[in-house]
């Protein structure tokens, strides 16, 4: 399990998705207490992500990916995804810090 913590620093962007890739950013099935986050502006929340015990050695990044609403026809919006790299210590240690 890692414990990451999501913060959103955009006005514009109330919403973010999880991934969890290998290190060749191939996804990797994984479980979590939000796959989908509704974020306030300047809000903060933790995340647990879970997984599998055979994935474990294979585990590269956790990305996390703003998302615009298909109503919002703003071309001026851009969506980034943002990734931090997990090393063994630091899925042992179980925590990772995304914004």
């Amino acid at each position: 399990m890692l414990s990451m913590s999501i913060f959103n620093n955009r006005e514009e962007i109330d919403w973010y998705s999880i991934n969890v890739y290998d290190k060749d950013w191939n996804s990797i099935a994984f479980a979590s207490t939000d796959k989908l986050i509704n974020l306030n502006y300047l809000e903060r929340k933790n995340i647990e992500v879970y997984i599998r015990t055979k994935d474990s050695d294979k585990l590269g990044y956790v990305c996390s990916k703003s998302k615009t609403l298909a109503s919002v026809k703003n071309p001026s919006i851009i969506t980034s995804r943002i990734c931090s790299k997990v090393k063994n210590e630091a899925f042992n240690s179980n925590s990772l810090t995304a914004s």
